[in-house]
C-alpha cells in the first residue's frame, strides 16, 4: 500500500512564516525570527516528503522520487538539528564540543597506553627511538613494551613536539593542519586496541570537520538555507 500522510501533512504555506519573521525581524527580535524560519522550512520539507511519499504509484518516476526523499530525509533533519536550516547556524557549535570531547578523551587515551607514535621519518628510524623498539622472537613487534613511554623520557625526545591531547583533537578536527599535532604525531595500529581505535575514527573527525566548517560558513553567508 502506498503511502497515505493526511491532506495537512501535505501542503504548507511558507508565506504566513515568512511575514511573521520579517516583523519580528523589524521589531529587532532577531532569534525569534530565525525560530519562526527554521518551523517555516521544516513543515515545507515534511510537506515536500509526505508528497512525494503520498505520489508512489508503482509507475517508475514516482518510485525514484519517493526513495530520493528518503534518502534526502535524514540529511534534512540534521541539517535542522545542526544549523536550523541555515537561519541558526551557531547551533553546530555544540556539536563541534561533543566531538572535541570525545576526541580529547580517546586521544588521551591512546597516549596513556602509549599507542601513540611521532611521525617524522627522521624520528622512526633513528637510533634513540629503534633502540627502545621490543620485537619478538619471530620479528613481530613486542606491544608489551611501551616503546613510547621510553623514548619520551630520553633526552632525545625533549626537543621535538610535545603531545597535547585536546589540540590533537582540535588538530584533527580543523580543516587543514594548523597547531602541528596532527604533523608530529599518529596513533599507531599495531601497537593495540586504543590505537587501532584512534587510527580507524581519525577520519571520521576530519571529515566532520571539513563538513561542519564548510556548510557553516556557507550558512552565515547565506548560501544555504534560505534568508527572506
Amino acid at each position: 500500500m502506498p503511502y497515505r500522510p493526511t491532506d495537512f501533512g501535505r501542503f504548507c504555506d511558507p508565506q504566513p512564516y515568512t511575514q511573521l519573521a520579517k516583523v519580528l525581524r523589524e521589531q529587532g527580535m532577531a532569534l525569534g525570527a530565525a525560530r519562526v524560519l527554521e518551523a517555516r522550512d521544516r513543515r515545507v520539507l515534511d510537506a515536500t516528503f509526505n508528497r512525494r511519499m503520498a505520489a508512489v504509484d508503482g509507475s517508475l518516476a514516482a518510485d525514484v522520487e519517493a526513495a530520493l526523499a528518503l534518502v534526502k530525509r535524514p540529511f534534512d533533519w540534521l541539517f535542522g538539528v545542526m544549523f536550523g536550516y541555515g537561519h541558526r547556524p551557531g547551533r553546530a557549535l555544540f556539536a563541534v564540543l561533543g566531538i572535541l570531547a570525545l576526541n580529547w578523551a580517546l586521544y588521551a587515551q591512546v597516549w596513556e597506553a602509549g599507542q601513540m607514535a611521532p611521525t617524522s621519518d627522521v624520528v622512526l628510524t633513528s637510533e634513540a627511538w629503534t633502540r627502545h623498539v621490543a620485537l619478538m622472537p619471530d620479528g613481530d613487534l613486542d606491544t608489551s613494551v611501551n616503546t613510547l613511554r621510553a623514548w619520551t623520557d630520553s633526552e632525545a625526545a625533549q626537543d621535538y613536539t610535545t603531545f597535547n591531547a585536546p589540540l590533537y583533537a582540535l588538530d584533527l578536527f580543523i580543516p587543514l593542519d594548523a597547531l602541528g599535532q596532527e604533523a608530529a604525531w599518529a596513533p599507531s595500529p599495531v601497537r593495540g586496541i586504543w590505537g587501532t581505535l584512534g587510527f580507524a575514527t581519525g577520519w571520521l573527525t576530519q571529515l566532520s570537520g571539513w563538513l561542519i566548517t564548510a556548510i557553516a560558513a556557507a550558512a552565515v553567508a547565506g548560501i544555504v538555507g534560505r534568508k527572506d
